[in-house]
């Protein structure tokens, strides 16, 4: 993400609420060629956006390792590239070796947006690489996944899937004895920001303000990250067993997804839809809504969808009997939209969450939207400081929406991890 390059170091920098959204640097592009304050600006192909969050040393890659030629990886879009590195990063992690993956049934599941490689120009010094964009290996989102099982011979399931910002979600919805999930976007051109500007879903403030009554929609986000998924348990000889030797970093209890229906409009969100997604992952999950500890909201910033997530939350997990205050937050206010890597920034912050027993501070907001003002009759909190869990345990949601009508919501259980929470910071 664009916190950092490591999951423990955005962890750590999650927790005093690092803002890490910055405007476009001239390594980039030169946005003054495409900037302009005027709202109608998206017309003569301009935005009114300059803010955006970034990944460092995006162009890094070490192609030798995986047995890929100079000119190869010169066509290759570096989302692919960066899939083929995270993905074999959090495969190590989880106990996996070349020689393990090798004709196993591992399964590739990976969610990304439609490539911008092909809107860059690439100049001269890159015509070696021709032949690989032309081919379209270096940019076609069905090898995003299956480039990956190729460079390591797996045989399990490989497929790439985009419903905008639920994608990362939906990856998690499989049934694989063991399962790579990666979720990627990577930020080439603003070109491609120019149906978010005319729409009105991003922000010409910089910032996501998340619930805030200034919200006027998100800044993009550059994110590269996954998470190695595995069954907890497998039936031997009748019984239940858990493998203790592999690391275990959270676990997702279930994944409901569904659509909003036929809305108001195809981008809208319906209450009573979101309601019911996250009445079904409670039910998957075997859990009372009113056991919800927390959720890790959607959050984008545009003030229609912030409104209508935090009422059907409070809906769906709150009663007018007493219970624990549910605390509400959204990672985006820190590292921004990063679309479809956007949940699994989610989920990474909650399972980390959960080790430490610390729910990280959400930023940017001081006054809350008058829509969502129904919130403050009910036991929920906005987490704008560092919240700690009221037990030792917690089950914590995520939501997600996509731009079409995809939605998802997750349940997360997991515990205080004592080596985790006392290890020094990095």
């Amino acid at each position: 993400m664009g916190a950092s390059w490591d999951a423990a170091e955005y962890w750590h920098a999650l927790i005093p609420g690092s803002d890490v959204i910055t405007e476009v640097p001239m390594s980039r592009w030169d946005h003054a060629m495409y900037y302009d304050d005027d709202p109608e600006c998206w017309k003569r192909l301009q935005v009114n956006v300059k803010h955006v969050s970034l990944i460092d040393g995006l162009e890094l890659f070490d192609a030798k390792f995986f047995r890929l030629s100079p000119a190869e990886t010169r066509g290759m879009d570096p989302m692919q590239r960066q899939i083929l590195e995270v993905g074999y990063h959090l495969l190590c992690h989880a106990g996996c070796t070349t020689k393990t993956l090798l004709q196993s049934l591992t399964a590739v599941y990976v969610g990304c947006p439609t490539s911008e490689w092909t809107l860059v120009d690439q100049g001269v010094s890159e015509a070696g690489g021709c032949e690989q964009r032309c081919a379209g290996t270096g940019f076609a989102g069905s090898i995003m996944s299956n480039r990956f099982s190729f460079v390591f011979g797996m045989n399990g399931p490989s497929v790439t899937f985009d419903t905008d910002a639920s994608s990362s979600l939906v990856i998690l919805e499989v049934n694989a004895t063991m399962a790579c999930c990666v979720a990627a976007n990577v930020v080439l051109t603003p070109l491609t920001w120019l149906n978010r500007v005319g729409l009105g879903h991003m922000s010409p403030a910089g910032r996501c303000f998340t619930f805030d009554q200034s919200s006027s929609g998100f800044v993009k986000g550059e994110g590269v990250t996954g998470i190695a998924l595995d069954r907890l348990t497998e039936t031997i000889e009748g019984v239940l067993v858990q493998d203790e030797s592999r690391p275990l970093v959270g676990t997702i209890g279930s994944v409901a997804v569904s659509h909003m229906g036929q809305a108001a409009s195809l981008g809208t969100p319906h209450g009573p839809s979101v309601q019911r997604v996250i009445a079904e992952a409670c039910r998957e999950a075997r859990v009372d809504g009113l056991s919800i500890d927390a959720v890790e909201c959607m959050g984008d910033g545009q003030a229609l969808n912030d409104a209508v997530e935090v009422t059907s939350l409070c809906k769906a997990l709150t009663s007018e009997t007493w219970r624990i205050p549910l605390q509400l937050g959204s990672v985006k206010s820190n590292v921004g939209n990063s679309i479809q890597a956007s949940g699994m920034a989610q989920i990474l912050k909650v399972l980390f969450s959960q080790s430490f027993g610390l729910q990280p501070p959400s930023l940017h907001l001081r006054q809350l939207l008058p829509q969502a003002e129904a919130v403050l009759e009910s036991p929920a909190v906005f987490g704008n400081e560092v919240l700690a869990f009221h037990t030792r345990t917690s089950l914590v949601g995520i939501t997600s929406f996509g731009w079409g009508g995809t939605i998802c919501h997750a349940v997360c259980s997991g515990g205080l991890d004592l080596v985790a929470s006392t290890e020094p910071l990095p």
